[in-house]
C-alpha cells in the first residue's frame, strides 16, 4: 500500500511538472535561475541464491538544486541529495570567450564535480539507461572530487583537463587527482551520433589502502560477491577507459572497458581490476536517446509516452597478483516507460553469476523505479 501511494504521488508531481511549473525565471538581461530535482522510488525484490539478501523499498534518490546562469558567460550550480545526505555538483564555471572578444578557448569550471572515467556515472543519475550502474563502473569510477577543470568543446571533439585535490565535500578522500578526457563525435545531431572516447587518471591517496569491489545492480542492497579486501601498501592509482556511442534513430549501443591500476609500495604485486560493458537500447514508439557528452532521457514525442525496451551485459574481474577477488557477470533487461519528459517508470531483471574462491553464487534481483525529475 505505500509503494502504490508513493508511485501514485510520484505520477501526479510527474504530471504537474509536465504542466510548465515555473522551475526557471529568465531576467530581463537573459540571465536565468532555478531549481532543479530529481526524486525516485525503488523496490529489489531478490530470488535463487538470495541468502544475503532481503527484499526492500524505499526512496533512492531526493536530489535538490538550484542554479543561476548567463548564456556564453558563466553558471554555477549546487545540488545535494537529502536521501544519502551526500552533496552532489557544486561549482561555477566560467566561458573564456566572454573576456576574450569572443573567442572561445574554453570553459574553466572550479569546484566539486566528477571525475571523467566511467561513462554511466558520469551522466546525470535522472538520465540513467538502467537503474544502477554496471559492475565496472561501480568499482574504478573514482565519484566527485574538489577541483578546477578546463574542456574546450568544438563540433566533433571535446576535451576535459582536471586537477583535483584535497578532501571532498564529505571530508574524506584526501589526496590529489589528475585526469583527462577526450571524445571524438564524427556524428553529432539528433538521432545520428558516434562517440569514440578516453579517458584516464591518476590518483595520489592520503591513504595507505585501497579496495576495489562491486554489488549486484541493485541500489537497496550492500552485499558485495566480490571483493578485492584491503590492499595496503597503496602508492597511487590509475584509471582509464575506452567508450563508444552510437544512436541510430531510436537505436542506441553503448559499449566500455575500464581497467584499474593499484600500485603498491613494500614489496607488494600491483593489483589490477578490469570490466567491460555492452548495451543496447531500443524505443519503441520512435524517439531518439539525448546526447550531450553522455546519453539523456528520451522526450515522448506524443501524448501516450515513450517505449524503450534495453538489455545489458557488464562483468568485473577482481583476480589478480594472488587476490582472489572473484569475478562476476550480470545479463540485464530493462524496459523504460516515460509519461512525461517529468515522469519515468524503470524495471530490470537481472540474473547475476559470480564467483570467488571457489564459491559460485548466482542470484537473481527484479527492480522496479518512479522517477519524477525536473
Amino acid at each position: 500500500m505505500r509503494a502504490l501511494l508513493t508511485v501514485g504521488l510520484m505520477c501526479a508531481a510527474g504530471t504537474a511538472a509536465a504542466a510548465d511549473w515555473p522551475t526557471t525565471y529568465k531576467f530581463d538581461n537573459g540571465s536565468q535561475i532555478g531549481v532543479t530535482g530529481n526524486f525516485a522510488y525503488d523496490q529489489n525484490h531478490f530470488s535463487g541464491d538470495d541468502a544475503s539478501f532481503e527484499n526492500a523499498d524505499h526512496v533512492r534518490r531526493k536530489e535538490f538544486g538550484a542554479f543561476y546562469r548567463i548564456d556564453g558567460v558563466f553558471d554555477m550550480t549546487a545540488q545535494y541529495d537529502f536521501q544519502s545526505h551526500t552533496w552532489l555538483d557544486a561549482f561555477v564555471r566560467f566561458q573564456t570567450k566572454a573576456w576574450t572578444g569572443g573567442k572561445d578557448y574554453g570553459a574553466i569550471r572550479i569546484g566539486y564535480f566528477k571525475t571523467p572515467v566511467g561513462l554511466d556515472s558520469v551522466g546525470a543519475s535522472r538520465t540513467i539507461s538502467f537503474l544502477e550502474a554496471p559492475l565496472a563502473t561501480q568499482a574504478i569510477y573514482e565519484g566527485r572530487r574538489t577541483g578546477v577543470e578546463w574542456a574546450l568543446t568544438r563540433k566533433s571533439w571535446n576535451v576535459q583537463l582536471q586537477g583535483f585535490a584535497g578532501r571532498d565535500l564529505e571530508g574524506k578522500n584526501h589526496g590529489t587527482t589528475m585526469a583527462g578526457h577526450f571524445a571524438w563525435t564524427p556524428h553529432k545531431a539528433e538521432g545520428d551520433v558516434i562517440h569514440l572516447g578516453i579517458g584516464y587518471s591518476v590518483e595520489n591517496p592520503d591513504a595507505t589502502s585501497g579496495r576495489v569491489r562491486a554489488k549486484i545492480e541493485a541500489g537497496l542492497t550492500d552485499t558485495r560477491l566480490i571483493d578485492s579486501g584491503a590492499l595496503p601498501g597503496t602508492s597511487y592509482i590509475e584509471r582509464g577507459g575506452l567508450e563508444f556511442i552510437r544512436i541510430a534513430g531510436p537505436f542506441t549501443v553503448l559499449a566500455e572497458h575500464l581497467e584499474e591500476n593499484v600500485v603498491r609500495e613494500d614489496g607488494l604485486s600491483d593489483f589490477r581490476a578490469q570490466g567491460n560493458t555492452v548495451y543496447g537500447s531500443w524505443v519503441v514508439t520512435g524517439e531518439s536517446r539525448a546526447y550531450n557528452g553522455t546519453l539523456g532521457n528520451v522526450t515522448p514525442k506524443g501524448p501516450a509516452g515513450a517505449l524503450e525496451l534495453l538489455l545489458r551485459y557488464s562483468d568485473l574481474d577482481l583476480n589478480d597478483a594472488g587476490i582472489q577477488g572473484g569475478y562476476q557477470h550480470d545479463w540485464t533487461a530493462g524496459a523504460n516507460y516515460y509519461f512525461t519528459k517529468n515522469f519515468k517508470v524503470q524495471a530490470n531483471y537481472i540474473k547475476a553469476s559470480s564467483r570467488r574462491a571457489g564459491v559460485s553464487i548466482d542470484p537473481n534481483a527484479f527492480e522496479v523505479r518512479a522517477q519524477v525529475m525536473f
